[in-house]
């Protein structure tokens, strides 16, 4: 950025012999004007990402959605993983008789299996081996800690979604303030 200052001052002399000092400015200039687009871009691009409501409350849907998104791939991975460890001569997947289920009943019961992990709940099938029995507690404290995470998150960002709201509501309110303490145009009173 500086390169055409430094070139300027160290050949003036010869550039004014050249007669190219001129050209030297409008390069400065063209510099200086390029730099001052960048700046505009940058306070653009500030403006409509962070004082853009409707773009801020469209990232927070999309986090939502994320969240649950995120949790139904959590509960499928722990039902496929429910029904793996299940899956052996002597396990659950035998003692419901569930071996010449279809996929879809199958992959239904390990679902509410894996849901119900998520609420703390009790699977009614009695004969679990030793390691259907480990895996179903390492999955009930994971979904514990997964549950209280969606939620926590989930409350955080509709708790941003209203303080948006709010702000939004009180800008409005003292726009609608000024608007009215002073005479405005009334095409502009009508858009406030």
């Amino acid at each position: 950025l500086v390169l055409a200052d430094w070139l300027e001052l160290a050949f003036q002399q010869h550039l004014e012999a050249m007669g190219i000092v001129g050209t030297v400015r409008v390069l400065k200039f063209l510099r200086m004007r390029r730099l001052l687009r960048m700046f505009k871009l940058r306070r653009l691009l500030h403006d409509f990402f962070y004082n853009n409501h409707l773009f801020i409350s469209t990232v927070i849907q999309a986090r939502i959605w994320l969240v649950l998104f995120g949790i139904g791939a959590c509960l499928h991975i722990f039902a496929c993983l429910w029904y793996w460890v299940g899956d052996t001569a002597d396990g659950w997947v035998t003692s419901a008789g569930l071996q010449s289920a279809t996929t879809t009943e199958r992959y239904v019961v390990v679902l509410h299996w894996a849901v119900s992990q998520l609420q703390g709940g009790i699977w009614d099938c009695v004969n679990l081996t030793f390691v259907e029995r480990a895996y179903a507690t390492a999955a009930l404290i994971t979904a514990a800690v997964l549950m209280a995470l969606g939620i926590g998150f989930t409350t955080q960002l509709l708790q941003r979604s209203i303080d948006l709201a709010r702000d939004q509501a009180y800008q409005t309110l003292m726009l609608r303030t000024f608007s009215s303490r002073y005479t405005l145009p009334e095409t502009l009173y009508g858009r406030v």
